[in-house]
């Protein structure tokens, strides 16, 4: 609540396209860090960070960019990991429709069975 009464008294610079799509990915590349501390081979598309970008306001901020990471990226593959029946070691996330999709590789599937 502190933080969002600052923003509403304390008027920031604005940021440019770039520098949003450069703090998405440093978001995303400690997503997937920790996938990788527990055991998870996490493969997300390189056009992830802007596709997230280009949902928000010109006048969206940083937090903005955490919220929509937790919200359209870590809550999904979340859903996913407990729908799995087994736990998997490797999962691939693609865009499709708009929105990012996880699947488990077919590789993985083949070497599972």
């Amino acid at each position: 609540e502190f933080l969002g009464r600052i923003d509403e008294t304390v008027h920031f610079k604005r940021l440019a396209q770039e520098d949003m799509i450069g703090i998405t990915r440093k978001f995303i590349c400690q997503l997937l860090q920790r996938a990788t501390d527990g055991g998870l081979s996490l493969q997300l598309p390189p056009a992830l960070p802007g596709h997230l970008v280009q949902q928000l306001k010109p006048t969206d901020g940083a937090r903005s960019l955490r919220r929509i990471v937790e919200q359209q990226v870590e809550g999904p593959l979340a859903h996913f990991l407990l729908q799995c029946a087994d736990q998997p070691t490797q999962i691939c996330g693609e865009i499709v429709d708009g929105n990012l999709k996880f699947r488990v590789p077919d590789a993985y599937k083949q070497t599972s069975v």
